[in-house]
């Protein structure tokens, strides 16, 4: 029987641009050194572990903008862990080629690279053959045809001859199950790979975390152990898991996901009714901030945010008063100090002018002449801002700018 121990990840990216983030506050270049303290962290946890082997599919560094200190900082980390074979598969940022920093740097006698020349690794000793898919090769019998995948039968180690079958697994960069057209990169469908045979398919190129694609119990995707952008939002991590397989061939897989990103992103929206500054506008959007939320994680990170760590994409709405004009970019700026990054999308409008429709007749003029009776006799703030949003949504509604279910029409103005 043969046991082993892997850690897997991907889409570290490290050397990201992070050219969103602007240049004033130099944030690229911090988040930049965070990508490297969180593949640090990676390692750490494969050192503690033990782990046989660590799985990288893709996407370690950027070859755009790679320099010989990344490669000795990625080296001097894999040297820390000389009992652990280190697998990695190139991806579509840090492709294989005679310039790459693949082929040229001089890596530790534990790193083992997937390429053309190097299609796959055995381990005779664990029992354990380590093959590559990506978008330059076939990889040994798993060729790319116009039918699709060609299924093979894995018997390991040609030279091999105790008998035992080995623990196989791919390691794949690419896009499982998706039809984005131009946008596909090395495009699969998990029922291909799942039927090639393997025991375990390292997945990367998807910098969201997808448990089980296909179903089948064995293809995984980590994701990117931070994430990148706004759309990656969620907990980040890698996988760490124990997989064997008993003398009948039968494999049986324990995996767990271990949350690693030290800052999260998160896509808002928000509405800043009857605001009549900047000032006031950036405590309701702060306040928002505080207030957005998330499902449980289940691995014992944060659900809500840290306003103080995070990144947050805010789209804000509502109507605002007339004459007062919203400056996202000045509201960002206020915001500063205490939020880590923010990004604002101004969607808001010119507020009604309440008492020339109140004199309106026919059902809008009756409508607002009653909800302004009614926020006229308002007890509290609560209660008022209660009845104010009513009228609002009321207009909205008389206006076909959104269903009766709530749905916001932006077809209408």
């Amino acid at each position: 029987m043969s046991k082993i121990r892997f850690v897997h990840c991907a889409d570290v990216h490290l050397e990201a641009a992070f050219s969103s983030l602007g240049t004033e506050r130099r944030l690229g270049s911090l988040r930049r050194h965070e990508l490297k303290e969180s593949f640090r962290r990676i390692i750490k946890y494969t050192k503690e572990t033990k782990a046989d082997f660590l799985l990288i599919s893709g996407d370690l560094y950027e070859h755009a903008y790679a320099t010989a200190g990344t490669f000795h900082f990625i080296n001097g980390l894999f040297e820390e862990i000389p009992s652990t074979a280190v697998i990695i598969l190139p991806g579509n940022h840090d492709p294989y080629g005679p310039n790459s920093g693949y082929a040229k740097f001089k890596w530790s006698p534990n790193v083992h690279i997937l390429s053309p020349s190097n299609p796959r690794f055995s381990f005779r000793e664990k029992g354990v053959c380590i093959f590559g898919l990506n978008e330059e090769n076939g990889i040994n019998g798993i060729t790319d045809s116009n039918t699709g995948i060609d299924k093979m039968q894995l018997n390991g180690d040609p030279d091999d001859n105790s008998g035992h079958t080995p623990i196989n697994i791919l390691l794949f960069h690419g896009t499982v199950d998706l039809n984005i057209g131009d946008c596909s990169f090395n495009p699969r469908t998990s029922s291909d790979l799942a039927g090639l045979g393997m025991d375990y398919v390292a997945s990367g190129h998807f910098h969201n975390r997808l448990d089980d694609i296909g179903g089948k119990g064995v293809v995984y995707n980590p994701g990117s152990p931070e994430p990148l952008g706004f759309g990656e939002e969620g907990v980040h991590g890698f996988y760490a898991a124990t997989l064997e397989k008993n003398d009948t061939g039968v494999p049986k897989l324990d995996i767990e996901f271990i949350g690693n990103g030290g800052r999260r992103y998160w896509t808002l929206k928000t509405r800043i009714d009857g605001c009549n500054s900047d000032e006031k506008a950036a405590s309701m959007i702060y306040d928002a901030i505080q207030s957005a939320g998330s499902r449980d994680t289940g691995i014992g990170l944060p659900a809500r945010p840290d306003p103080s760590r995070d990144l947050f994409s805010v789209t804000v709405g509502g109507y605002v008063e007339r004459g007062y004009g919203f400056n996202p970019r000045r509201v960002e700026s206020m915001l500063g100090d205490r939020v880590f990054f923010v990004r604002i999308k101004d969607e808001t409008e010119p507020d009604y002018d309440l008492d020339i429709l109140s004199r309106e007749p026919g059902l809008k003029g009756l409508f607002v002449r009653k909800m302004l009776e009614r926020i006229g006799q308002a007890t509290d703030g609560a209660e008022r801002r209660r009845h104010l949003k009513a009228l609002y949504f009321g207009l909205e509604a008389l206006e076909g700018k959104i269903d009766v279910a709530g749905r916001r029409d932006d077809s209408c103005g």
